[in-house]
């Protein structure tokens, strides 16, 4: 069973946005020689394979909920996950509840929206991350672009990632050849220019809206996080295409079946974190609640041993994401 969200995120917007002078905008763009159903399900498989590699010794990412809902006409998947951060020399003097975030997603294929909660942080931290996937853009207008229909009265700091440039964790789009005779056909991206004549193509535009209302550490966590997230963007879009052998001949289902047994092994491994005691379980925020299918709703309430009226976290830790 399917429903319909009533929850008031959007997706996309055909009016202009002005936003808060202090918020912080970043505008990426990410070309591939791929087309955006393509990039959809490499993503997917992508998101699957790096989050269960990444999570050990009780850090990495969570997954909570992941389930197909019906928004804003689209078919979309509902996901929320808890993201521990790294152990170091900062985190193990921080308060527990300041050492993960939460991320509430929805992702409708080609329009995706992500937003980042911190219990700890709470309303002081505002962080949004929207996607759109353009077939057949080449990026060649970066500069100028405007996917998110922001008004001109927006400053928006514009980067272009070149997946290219990625060297290391055995990930190296610019050596990469292929087994798959669709993908052997195409320019590789190490050819200068590729853009210019590479088909199919597409752009991801990626939009991060940022702010952190602590006296003295906006501008300071503002170069932080444009940094770690264009790292962020090269690395794992080097691995959708470095692995593309991997799931392009799989069908968006059988991807979405592999990302649910991924998530189950995931699920496991927090499982046996839990069980030594050494964190506490999180609870699902209402917002979520109210966005999940009534068979999915039944079946995490049965698995988690809660009622129907879930109770928010103390912070409301999870609010609807603003229209863009």
């Amino acid at each position: 069973m399917r429903v319909q969200s009533s929850n008031p995120l959007r997706l996309c917007t055909d009016v202009p946005v002005s936003l808060p002078a202090a918020m912080y905008l970043f505008q990426y763009a990410i070309t591939l020689p791929l087309t955006a159903a393509e990039t959809d399900r490499g993503h997917h498989y992508m998101v699957a394979r790096a989050s269960l590699e990444d999570s050990t010794s009780a850090e990495g990412i969570e997954p909570i909920v992941n389930v197909g809902i019906r928004h804003e006409d689209r078919d979309a998947r509902l996901t929320f996950k808890r993201i521990h951060l790294p152990k170091g020399k900062v985190t193990k003097i921080m308060p527990a509840r300041a050492r993960f975030v939460n991320e509430f997603c929805i992702n409708a294929s080609t329009h995706v929206v992500n937003k980042l909660s911190s219990p700890f942080l709470k309303s002081k931290l505002t962080f949004e991350l929207h996607t759109r996937l353009i077939d057949g853009d080449r990026g060649q207008d970066r500069d100028t672009a405007n996917p998110f229909n922001l008004s001109e009265a927006s400053t928006v700091q514009r980067y272009t990632v070149d997946i290219a440039s990625h060297h290391g964790d055995d990930i190296d789009p610019s050596k990469q050849t292929f087994t798959t005779p669709e993908l052997a056909q195409r320019v590789p991206v190490s050819t200068k220019g590729w853009e210019s004549t590479c088909t199919p193509c597409v752009t991801v535009y990626k939009l991060v809206k940022f702010e952190l209302k602590v006296m003295g550490l906006g501008r300071v966590a503002k170069n932080s996080v444009q940094k770690a997230m264009f790292n962020n963007f090269v690395t794992y879009h080097a691995k959708l295409y470095c692995w593309a052998d991997s799931w392009y001949s799989q069908t968006r289902d059988s991807i979405l079946a592999f990302e649910a047994a991924e998530l189950d092994k995931l699920s496991l491994f927090w499982e046996n974190v839990y069980a030594e005691g050494t964190k506490e379980r999180p609870s699902i925020p209402d917002a979520i609640w109210a966005l999940l299918p009534g068979d999915e709703r039944e079946r995490l309430q049965a698995q988690r041993g809660e009622e129907a009226e879930i109770e928010a976290e103390a912070e409301a830790e999870t609010e609807p994401i603003p229209q863009q």
